[in-house]
């Protein structure tokens, strides 16, 4: 593939990811927005939260983060070197390998569920009935992580066949279900004296078994075919799970900063728990649609390059994913921390969500977002290692970074409270994605050409821009119109001046986007 051709496959499969990631995670927030409105800030929520926590954990270590990163290269070899039933086979392995791995830890998540809650949140156990909730959810949303690890499984293949926009979407279909169920369910719960929030866990589970379900069959579309077989000799198996050892470690690492993170904001009273998972998944919104789809269209080209021998074009790949991903992410920093109460306000104030819930929360979304870009950029580079067959590279960036968030943290907290949770997990973003492109610069040389550090300093000057010149509207046209009609004119501006000051500028990323848009129209 030429590098014009790959620059526009790239920005084309990336914008269709980026657009059903945008439907996923708008529903995604209006999930939220539910629950916020439904439930507030407090004990079920923040009971809930935890709950919900605890299978995540698992599933990024062992599926959506190790799995995909180590999957898709060999599945990619292959489909390339080999055959697809070949490949398919391998799918099969892996979902066959998950069904028996991630049954058994499902069963040790139930049985050990009021130990797991002490280890993430002992604060809990300080406030009558919130552990015990947390430990019921837990039970119940136990299966979930065998769900999404199977759809995570599936969505991998399914992107290195080059299908981005379908497995993007299932996320939306997991929230469009969960919301429904618990608008169902939750009146029934409370009418018979159950805990409504009760209603949000079932939904949670029963929207995992949609997002997954709606990914199969265009799989088998692809000519899959579910196969009961293991084979453990398999090579392609073996070197994924070797592939894993390290990225399971890393991630493990990262889940231990949960862990803490988790524990202090549980001694901080009702509340922190909830405001910090609101704030984050706020910041969530812009590290999906240009952190993660870059990230994953990136893996899937740049693991076809490679497997080629196209080093060279790898690193075009690379250096264009950061370059568009730090634009887009350094416009959405600068948009969240000159709006952030407005945002939350119009998102999360309603029902039980109370004003001083608005301010922790904004206070919680400028400080995570201080460290959007770098988050983004580390999605992007640390999978480009597993391609580069270099897996323990990773493991000690987010070591390194993760233990000085966690010393941080520690010595912050007994100051500044939970905030302490949000300012260090973005310095720990900027400090991983430090040490990833200084060690990408020695492993994959032709990185150094691209033109990265020109792009990167010329869109913070021009984000920085936007940010004061939607902040300082904000200011003129308080009181003037209806928050939501505000917010909206005020998104519109930043994103007008972001294309005209940006096509002024000649930037390059502002036209390969203008172009694609243009081109999807």
């Amino acid at each position: 593939m030429t590098s014009v051709g790959a620059k526009g496959h790239v920005a084309a499969s990336a914008f269709a990811m980026s657009a059903a990631t945008a439907v996923s995670r708008v529903l995604g927030l209006v999930r939220e927005q539910v629950i916020a409105a439904l439930f507030g800030a407090g004990i079920a929520t923040d009971a809930y939260n935890t709950a919900f926590r605890i299978p995540n954990l698992m599933r990024d270590l062992f599926a959506e983060g190790a799995l995909s990163a180590s999957f898709v290269p060999v599945f990619s070899e292959r489909l390339r070197n080999a055959s697809r039933s070949a490949a398919f086979r391998l799918t099969n392995l892996v979902i066959n390998s998950l069904l028996i791995v991630l049954g058994a830890i499902t069963i040790l998540i139930v049985v050990f569920s009021r130990e797991l809650t002490w280890v993430l949140a002992s604060g809990f156990f300080e406030i009558q009935g919130k552990a015990e909730l947390c430990v019921l959810m837990t039970r119940i949303l136990s299966s979930f992580l065998l769900v999404v690890s199977l759809a995570a499984a599936v969505m991998g293949s399914l992107n290195a066949l080059g299908h981005f926009f379908l497995p993007a979407m299932a996320p939306a279909v997991f929230n469009a279900v969960n919301i429904g169920v618990t608008l169902t369910l939750a009146p029934y719960l409370s009418r018979y004296g159950i805990n409504p929030i009760l209603a949000l866990a079932a939904g949670s589970m029963i929207g995992g078994i949609a997002q997954l379900g709606i990914q199969v069959p265009v799989l088998y579309g692809e000519g899959f075919r579910y196969r009961p077989i293991i084979d453990v000799r398999d090579a392609g198996l073996r070197k994924i799970a070797t592939a894993m050892i390290p990225a399971v470690i890393g991630m493990s690492v990262t889940q231990i900063n949960v862990v803490i993170d988790t524990q202090i904001a549980s001694h901080f009273g009702n509340g922190p728990v909830t405001w910090l998972n609101y704030a984050f998944r706020l910041i969530q919104l812009p590290i999906g649609l240009f952190g993660v789809s870059l990230a994953t269209v990136n893996l899937a080209v740049i693991s076809r390059n490679l497997a080629g021998g196209e080093r060279g074009e790898a690193a075009r790949e690379i250096g264009e994913s950061l370059k568009t991903s730090f634009l887009l992410n350094f416009a959405a920093t600068a948009g969240l921390i000159a709006l952030a109460i407005p945002i939350v306000q119009v998102i999360f104030e309603h029902g039980r969500f109370l004003p001083a819930d608005t301010e922790a929360t904004a206070t919680a979304v400028t400080l995570y977002s201080l460290g959007i870009a770098g988050y983004a950029a580390v999605k992007i580079l640390a999978p480009a290692f597993y391609a580069l067959e270099d897996p323990y590279l990773p493991l000690k960036a987010s070591a390194t970074a993760i233990a000085i968030k966690v010393a941080a943290n520690l010595t912050l907290s007994a100051f500044i409270g939970f905030r302490a949770v949000a300012i260090t997990t973005s310095a720990a973003a900027w400090i991983n994605f430090a040490i990833l492109v200084i060690a990408m610069r020695s492993r994959l040389p032709e990185v150094r050409g691209t033109g990265v550090l020109r792009s990167t300093l010329r869109s913070f000057v021009l984000c920085s821009a936007m940010g004061l010149l939607v902040w300082a509207l904000d200011l003129r046209l308080a009181g003037v119109m209806p928050l939501p009609i505000r917010l909206s004119v005020l998104i519109a501006v930043g994103m007008v001046f972001l294309f005209a000051v940006g096509r002024a500028m000649r930037l390059e990323e502002i036209d390969r986007l203008w172009k694609v848009v243009m081109r999807r129209r």
